[in-house]
């Protein structure tokens, strides 16, 4: 599959606790996937909440998964209370559920055809139901709901044609968070112009199974509480997901904002030095020093563009860094995720203590072979 390097290195990403964000609104994510499946290309859209961020920290795959997306906005409350915290410009929540809305009601200016892939049983087939039943600018062509199996049961060619036939403009999945992921990850290559997502609360939602929060709940952060009451068996999943969550404020969060907030009274100045230090055969080493913030983006997008077209092996000697923030990580993702995806080499050398523990404190520490994280 050909990159669209100057695309991918153009998005305004920003990492957040290792995930990367987009930093989108509602209406603009709206836009966005109205321009992809207006055009037939393919886009897969990834709705990071608590449970995301949780997972993505405990599993090297599900967090490839998020990298491996073309769009990824903040769809829990945690992620902006986080992002506030550390001056990471996602002003507020972009719902999964409110996008899905918004088509649903015509904001794209056009309609869709939309086939829900799991659920409970009988979900998919309600939903359906529920949009042909009114106005909706989101038509229903089919739902299938799969079973409990692996993700490869899931993904038989029975299925995969099933969903094919029925020519969707989105493929909506509800299989389960890790399992809805690795599925579009092996399978998005037979839906080559169609947009996909996991939106798992979404086919309740339409099917009037589950009700949604009121809308004062929903702007003022609370819906997960409401989701509670409505699906019980999200306490569980909180109960595990709300001390994990608060072990990475208290361990990783506010240290982080602590130093920067040292070094805001320090009022250092972004400052960037690329130079190509050797280029031989198959590798290539790239010298980056300064304190790299958004400030120098243009300058890293560019030197990465140029460095991903080139399909070596890559060694970044970051000796004289002396600072990075959360915008130069999210490209440091990318392309290392470029790298891997082309089986190609991807090193970090020469970091000084306090550079390697502010990856340690944004959940990047995998970018320098540190990854103790499963599968």
């Amino acid at each position: 599959m050909t990159v669209d390097f100057e695309a991918l290195f153009s998005r305004d990403l920003w990492c957040l606790m290792g995930l990367p964000i987009d930093v989108s609104r509602e209406l603009q994510c709206v836009a966005y996937l109205n321009e992809k499946m207006s055009k037939g290309e393919g886009c897969f859209l990834t709705t990071p909440n608590l449970h995301f961020l949780i997972k993505s920290s405990q599993s090297s795959g599900f967090r490839r998964s998020v990298l491996g997306s073309d769009f990824v906005i903040a769809d829990g409350v945690a992620l902006v209370w986080i992002a506030k915290l550390l001056d990471i410009p996602l002003t507020d929540r972009v719902s999964g559920a409110g996008v899905f809305e918004r088509l649903r009601h015509g904001m794209a200016g056009r309609a869709f055809r939309v086939f829900f892939l799991g659920g409970p049983e009988g979900a998919g087939d309600r939903a359906c139901d529920m949009l042909n039943g009114e106005n909706s600018m989101l038509i229903p062509c089919g739902a299938y709901q799969p079973g409990f199996g692996s993700v490869e049961d899931m993904s038989s060619l029975d299925i995969i044609e099933r969903i094919k036939k029925s020519d969707p403009d989105f493929l909506l999945l509800a299989l389960g968070a890790q399992k809805g992921q690795a599925w579009i990850e092996l399978n998005r290559h037979h839906f080559p112009g169609v947009t996909l997502s996991h939106l798992g609360g979404v086919v309740n939602f339409t099917a009037g199974l589950v009700k949604r929060a009121p809308r004062w709940m929903q702007k003022s952060g609370l819906e997960w509480v409401w989701r509670m009451f409505e699906e019980p068996a999200l306490i569980e999943r909180n109960m595990h997901d709300g001390p994990a969550f608060l072990r990475m404020i208290v361990q990783q969060v506010m240290p982080y904002r602590r130093y920067q907030k040292q070094l805001a009274k320090q009022k250092f100045k972004c400052s960037l030095l690329v130079s190509f230090i050797e280029e031989v055969d198959e590798f290539c080493t790239l010298s980056l020093s300064g304190s790299l913030s958004e400030g120098v983006i243009p300058q890293i997008k560019q030197a990465f563009i140029d460095i991903a077209k080139k399909q070596k092996h890559l060694v970044l000697n970051m000796e004289a860094v002396d600072y990075i923030d959360c915008s130069v990580l999210a490209k440091l993702q990318q392309l290392e995720y470029c790298q891997r995806q082309a089986n190609l080499g991807f090193a970090i050398k020469n970091l000084s203590p306090q550079i390697r523990q502010i990856f340690a404190w944004n959940n990047v520490d995998y970018l320098l072979g540190d990854d103790t994280s499963a599968e």
